[in-house]
């Protein structure tokens, strides 16, 4: 069985455990989902540690050395938005449901499916040789915190001193423009960006991804202003990094982005370290769900995301040479 047939339901898995744990703004109580990935943690005999500044606000954090203390982080939270109006759910929202290929559920895409990706990845390249260390964080109180999650982490302990490149939300959606696919990669955030300032070198792909992000956004309004901007700059060696691996899924190519809205990787910027928001999901994938109703993640976005993020934390581990001393964002 190759690593995709053998990680896929085992994510799914996880993340319809994850779903199940009430993590809404206000509730305070990330610790059920903390103890679920420590319990699948712990099974794979992955070291790692919950964090719990505040009474069930909890973050875990999860390591496997290399030869160099030189690490990637895969970086996601476990706090949700609310549910909203449940009447107007298809399913339950606190419940991680699969049906025709999708699960749906609050925090299926904003960002329980991608711990849970990278949970899977953290297993699979446990049994790998590594030059470098692998670092799981999945925190609290990104939506409605600003000191007990990852602000705490950074204050509080050195697990991210070495940390040469962060791999977190923010980007990798499909935008489709002149006939060519382009996946987003979020470089950057800032409040009040001009909608009209937009320039890559791709305005088309720019115009394609602000207007889609407006149209399949209506329950989504904190989002729905992305731009690409003319400081939207992709580094080389972080593209060359990320491309390959796309490109052996999806040809493709990569549209960096400057988010006006915010997310904890301005944390982690503010801190020096570089960050890289990209979780590529699949072409028929809705993001309309973030925030708002019917949120889900398919199948296939999990197998996507899987297969390309684990091919560069693999190339990324076995590189001997340093990355991530240029910055992104």
């Amino acid at each position: 069985m190759d690593g995709k047939k053998r990680a896929v339901p085992k994510i799914i898995g996880l993340l319809k455990a994850l779903i199940d744990c009430d993590t809404t703004r206000g509730r305070k109580n990330e610790r059920q989902c903390a103890l679920q990935l420590q319990a699948y943690f712990d099974k794979m005999g992955i070291a790692n540690r919950i964090y719990e500044p505040e009474p069930f606000r909890a973050s875990i954090v999860a390591v496997i050395p290399g030869r160099s203390p030189d690490a990637l982080v895969l970086y996601s939270h476990l706090d949700t938005e609310n549910y909203l109006d449940l009447s107007r759910w298809k399913f339950p929202p606190g419940r991680g449901v699969l049906s025709e290929g999708r699960i749906y559920g609050r925090g299926a895409l904003d960002d329980k499916g991608m711990t849970a990706v990278n949970a899977g990845i953290m297993a699979e390249v446990a049994r790998q040789a590594r030059e470098r260390t692998l670092i799981f964080a999945a925190v609290c109180g990104e939506e409605d915190c600003e000191v007990c999650g990852l602000p705490w982490l950074l204050n509080h302990t050195k697990l991210f001193s070495h940390a040469r490149l962060v791999l977190s939300e923010g980007g990798g959606f499909p935008v489709f423009a002149g006939g060519v696919w382009y996946y987003t990669v979020q470089v950057g955030e800032r409040d009040g960006i001009p909608a009209e300032r937009s320039g890559c070198g791709q305005d088309v792909a720019v115009l394609s991804y602000r207007e889609g992000r407006r149209s399949d956004g209506e329950n989504n309004r904190r989002h729905v202003a992305e731009e690409c901007l003319v400081e939207a700059h992709l580094p080389e060696e972080y593209r060359s990094l990320l491309k390959p691996h796309l490109d052996r899924c999806r040809k493709a190519e990569l549209l960096p982005v400057v988010s006006p809205g915010f997310s904890d990787n301005r944390h982690f910027r503010r801190a020096g370290v570089p960050v890289l928001g990209f979780f590529p999901l699949d072409e028929r994938n809705s993001i309309s769900g973030i925030h708002g109703y019917q949120e889900y993640i398919s199948v296939d976005s999990l197998e996507l995301a899987y297969q390309v993020l684990h091919g560069i934390t693999k190339q990324w581990l076995e590189e001997r040479s340093t990355l991530g001393t240029s910055g992104a964002g």
